[in-house]
Parts: structure tokens; C-alpha cells; sequence
């Protein structure tokens, strides 16, 4: 698996199985539709390596179908590891990616032995005894606001750039069992940015930098170079691992009743738990 986002394929070769390219997959079996006419978007690109238990994707059809007949044909297809929770029908001119915020979980496994039934879900930082849980929560509460997150995002898969100021809503370390969690919600990420965040502040954690170096690289914000390498070189830390990571919440105004919308958000939609295990390998 290769992430939500379907990936080009070289002329004469298979296209890489994302979860965006078997959900089409399966539409077209079920609505006749072309993957063309499916017009089919997530309200977020997972990287590679990441999971999704709140994903929410969006599709055309140019037929009639009951939810209820929908969510049963797609799971009935689809490979176990990734399901889909809710299918309903919603307006025109919905957007999928028009959210009011996210919420990202980073688990992090802190048992002096790796747990098997759950290491593919978690982080093992090393050594992580040593860790000083303290001084990443008080370094987390650092990034809520708004400020520029130059330094903590890759470029886009396209090299396109985004305005590079978002807000934090909430970052907090949540107990849990064998390790901790970190918890981020905002209105929006940029590209890698959540594991750039959980990267620094492992790096707090270990104390190989302090907290006053996250609040200098936020302040450099678009000072610290335009190029990718010029923001690397920026850092101190290096990006986590995206096993650890999942999209958990994806919350719309009040006209959506898709589970994790914020009340009851046509076109149809629906939410997709994608909780898969993926290479790390990514296309950068």
C-alpha cells in the first residue's frame, strides 16, 4: 500500500495500490461509473506508512443508490484493512476538504520491550526511559496558536506551495496503556507536518534540543530558506516515523452527520477507516 492518495504509474506499468485507487476499484463495479466520472477525493492525503480511522472521501455517480446498499457493496469488495464506516449522500457543492479541523493521534510505545500485537501502530523511540514526558508537554503547548510552520513541512508531492500559517487548536501527551499518546488538533496541516512537530519534540523529550529551539524555529517561519534544503538544514530534529500516526477526526460544519463530523454534513460521501499498514517508503 502506498498511502490514501492515488499515485501516477510509469506507461505499461500497474498503478501502485492506494487506498483512493481500490475504493475506485470498487465504485466503478457497484455504480458502473468511470473512475473519471467518480471524481473521487479524501479530505486529507495520508502519507505512506499512516493510518486513518476518520478519513473522509467524497464521489459523483450518475446513478441512484441507497447508502445503506453502497456500504455494503464497497465493504464487500474492498480488502479487510480498510473499511468504510458510513456512506450518505450530501450536497453539490460539499467539499470533503473544506474541514473545520483535524485530529491526528502520535502513539508512542515507551515499554522497555516492544509490544507485538500493537508495534505496527506505535512509535519506539529509543531508549525511552529517558525520555522527559514534562518537558514535551510543556513544548507542545508551544505550537497552539497560529503561527508559521515553515520549518515543520516537506514540500508537497507536486512542489506546489501552500501558505504556510496554520492554527493549533489543542497538542496535548494523553496517557496510554504501555506508552503515551500525542494528541494534535488543528484546522489544518501541511504536508508532514504532525510528524515534524512529533519529531521535535521526541528530540525536547531526549533532550537533545530545548524548548526554546521549537519556539525559534516557529519565529523563523519562511526566514529559515525557500528551498527544502535550506529548511532541513534549519532543523534539529529528525522526521518521525509514520507508523505512529493516524488521522483520527475529521470535523465539518454543522450539516454533516458523518461519523466525527461536528452535528448531522449531494454527490455522496462518506467516512473511511483505512487502518493500514504501509511501506514508509515515500515518493519525496
Amino acid at each position: 500500500m502506498w498511502g490514501f492518495q492515488l499515485q501516477p504509474s510509469p506507461a505499461g506499468k500497474r498503478s501502485k495500490p492506494t487506498v483512493q485507487l481500490l475504493l475506485e476499484i470498487a465504485l466503478c463495479r457497484i455504480t458502473g461509473d468511470s473512475r473519471q466520472a467518480l471524481r473521487l477525493q479524501g479530505a486529507g492525503r495520508t502519507d505512506a506508512g499512516v493510518h486513518a480511522r476518520g478519513q473522509v472521501a467524497q464521489f459523483y455517480t450518475t446513478r441512484a443508490h441507497r447508502p445503506a446498499a453502497l456500504l455494503r457493496g464497497l465493504n464487500a469488495l474492498l480488502p479487510f484493512e480498510i473499511r468504510v464506516a458510513a456512506v450518505q449522500e450530501v450536497a453539490l457543492d460539499w467539499n470533503s476538504r473544506y474541514a473545520l479541523r483535524k485530529t491526528y493521534w502520535y502513539d508512542l510505545g515507551l515499554g522497555a520491550v516492544a509490544d507485538p500485537f500493537v508495534h505496527r501502530w506505535r512509535h519506539y523511540p529509543p531508549r525511552p526511559e529517558r525520555l522527559n514526558l514534562g518537558a514535551m508537554a510543556d513544548a507542545a503547548a508551544l505550537f497552539v496558536g497560529t503561527h508559521n510552520f515553515s520549518v515543520f513541512a516537506n514540500m508537497s508531492l507536486n512542489g506546489s506551495r501552500k501558505p504556510a500559517v496554520r492554527t493549533i487548536l489543542r497538542y496535548q501527551l494523553l496517557p496510554l496503556e504501555g506508552g503515551v499518546r500525542l494528541e494534535v488538533q488543528g484546522t489544518g496541516f501541511l504536508y508532514k507536518q504532525v510528524r515534524h512537530m512529533t519529531a521535535a519534540l521526541l528530540a525536547v523529550g531526549a533532550g537533545s534540543i530545548g524548548a526554546d529551539d521549537i519556539g525559534a524555529a516557529l519565529a523563523a517561519g519562511t526566514q529559515a530558506g525557500s528551498t527544502g534544503s535550506q529548511r532541513a538544514a534549519f532543523r534539529k530534529w529528525q522526521l518521525a516515523e509514520a507508523k505512529g500516526l493516524c488521522l483520527q477526526e475529521v470535523v465539518y460544519a454543522p450539516c454533516c452527520s458523518l461519523p466525527g463530523a461536528l452535528e448531522p454534513a449531494a454527490g455522496v460521501g462518506g467516512v473511511v477507516q483505512a487502518d493500514v499498514v504501509l511501506p514508509v517508503d515515500e515518493c519525496l
